[in-house]
């Protein structure tokens, strides 16, 4: 996620929330599991999970408490870079 930004980080550390299970950044109703906080009180659920096979992050929010921080829909900041093909071409 090169594209990740201080403001974006900064969003989600000014949304820290005692209540929350989790704090991630979401574009236009997405919640990007890659750029979140998660609370040391969910760790004993993830580790159950994968130790059953359930690998799913998102079906694990459903369980879960989450805030999310809105970024602007023009951002890149989610753009994940996976592949040499993922890379946009410069115009």
């Amino acid at each position: 996620m090169p594209y990740l930004t201080e403001l974006d980080l900064g969003l989600l550390l000014e949304s820290i929330h005692d209540n929350a299970d989790i704090i991630a950044l979401e574009k236009e109703s997405r919640i990007e599991p890659l750029i979140a906080l998660y609370s040391r009180s969910t760790l004993n659920f993830w580790i159950k999970r994968i130790a059953t096979g359930r690998l799913s992050l998102y079906k694990g929010f459903e369980h879960l408490t989450i805030i999310t921080c809105s970024i602007h829909s023009d951002s890149k900041s989610n753009l994940n870079l996976n592949f040499p093909e993922d890379i946009p071409l410069k115009s």
